[in-house]
């Protein structure tokens, strides 16, 4: 009978159990195979029903959504502008950046329904055509360089390699400006390459503007004024009063300052908070400073008005602008709750959790396991969104049963539902064909999915 047991949920075993038992008696046979039946009635019982519509588009899978006002999509991306209306499932290109923004996810809804992109290049030009500079101008620069070094003394031939390095590193460490006295001439000489160095310039000093789109009139247009810091991996948050904090982020390094010592403006200029105002299309920098300067996966507002930096372990009054130091809680995916906590997923050998963080009281207050390890610490791999009845949809990340050194990596496609105020999780019964990149919750509770293999709507039955 064990033997019987063990083989009972695979389906030879099921044939197999019923073959043994018909020979016995066709009665029995038939009470078996109900049995087998109620068990997979069961196992399908604790699946959430749901729909998957494949949606067919011209449009670029690899975009980013956002909802606007009036519950259309806009999917952007370097490669061009899409809305999507729900209502009629259907796409229509639409306005264009006139430069492309660095870090295409620094876009927020602003109050009055337009879109805010901010993206400032933080390549210097020296920097962006490195390569070509080096092979441009490193001998001629490198033997003038040796030239003034033999004026001093003599120079053994065991030594050029080293000194030649030297002057390498010399002129590396200049400012921009230093530089450009010295690469300029060479880049001249070469009018493709000396274009193309012009046109990354007009880029350069364009992206310090920010861009807004129009849903109304379907344009984008340069804001009126320049962004003070030129900054990446920065966050941008909408506050009550319908201005923009924009904190955190990170500058080019100084180049005159040697490898190896610390950069004081690394830690000090992009940790000072700036707001950006819509009804004057204008940038400000606020007197205030984060007390320590991370790179930021997220930032919120509390419903006092208050600011919290998780992963800064801060929270920021923008009456009297004080910091209040709470436990630092760095994840790579957060989801902001309606009551003001905050739920993150931390990954262990084999299993994922979610814990659902209160930051003012520093306690957890639910965890609970997801029901498929997806590697959540493997970067924006996973992905976690939450639904109109508050419960969180969670996709993406690795299958590491499926994965392996001579197989590669095998991304994760089911589905799972996982409830904050319970701690536990549902399977839905449908399955995204292979990887996602985005789940955007619709006004109608569908949810719009971005992956790998194209657009669709999932619909989840209560």
């Amino acid at each position: 009978m064990k033997k019987y047991c063990d083989s009972m949920y695979t389906s030879k075993g099921v044939l197999m159990v019923l073959r043994e038992v018909m020979k016995k008696s066709k009665v029995l046979a038939i009470l078996v195979f109900c049995v087998i039946c109620f068990i997979n009635i069961g196992v399908s019982a604790k699946e959430i029903n749901a729909s998957l519509q494949f949606l067919s588009s011209e449009v670029p899978e690899r975009v980013s959504a956002m909802k606007i006002k009036d519950g259309r999509l806009l999917l952007y991306s370097a490669e061009g502008n899409t809305l999507f209306d729900p209502k009629t499932n259907k796409f229509k290109k639409t306005a264009s950046f006139k430069t492309i923004p660095m870090g295409m996810s620094n876009a927020i809804l602003l109050s009055d329904g337009r879109v805010l992109f901010l993206g400032p290049y933080t390549l210097y030009p020296s920097t962006m055509f490195g390569s070509e500079i080096y092979h441009l101008i490193h001998d001629d620069f490198c033997n003038k360089k040796l030239e003034a070094y033999k004026l001093q003394r003599p120079i053994r031939s065991t030594e050029y390699s080293r000194l030649a390095r030297k002057a390498w590193q010399e002129y590396k460490h200049l400012p921009e400006e230093e530089k450009e006295k010295i690469y300029l001439p060479y880049l001249k000489k070469n009018p493709e390459l000396y274009k193309k160095y012009q046109d990354y310039l007009k880029k350069y000093e364009h992206s310090m503007y920010g861009q807004i789109y129009d849903p109304k009139t379907e344009t984008i247009e340069y804001t009126k004024g320049k962004v003070n810091i030129r900054r990446d991996w920065f966050a941008l948050l909408p506050l009550s009063d319908g201005k923009v904090l924009i904190v955190g982020g990170r500058i080019a390094r100084n180049p005159t300052i040697p490898i190896g010592t610390a950069d004081p403006d690394m830690d000090n200029v992009p940790s000072q908070l700036e707001i950006f105002d819509p009804e004057t299309e204008t940038f400000h920098l606020l007197p205030v400073f984060l007390p320590e300067n991370n790179s930021l996966y997220d930032v919120y507002e509390f419903k006092n008005g208050d600011i919290y930096l998780p992963c800064s372990g801060l929270i920021y009054n923008p009456e009297n602008h004080n910091f209040t130091k709470v436990p630092r809680v760095c994840a790579n995916i957060y989801v902001f709750l309606k009551d003001d906590q905050i739920a993150y997923m931390r990954s262990f050998p084999g299993k994922d959790i979610i814990r659902v963080y209160n930051p003012r009281t520093a306690q957890i207050t639910m965890e609970g396991e997801l029901l498929v390890p997806r590697d959540g610490d493997t970067g924006d791999l996973t992905k976690m969104s939450q639904l109109s009845d508050g419960n969180i949809l969670v996709s993406g990340g690795i299958n590491e049963a499926r994965s392996g050194p001579f197989m590669g990596k095998t991304y994760e496609n089911r589905l799972e539902i996982f409830n904050p105020k319970t701690g536990k999780s549902q399977l839905l019964n449908k399955r995204y064909r292979t990887f996602l990149y985005s789940a955007t919750l619709l006004d109608d509770g569908r949810v719009f999915l971005i992956g790998e293999s194209g657009y669709a709507l999932l619909k989840i039955k209560k």
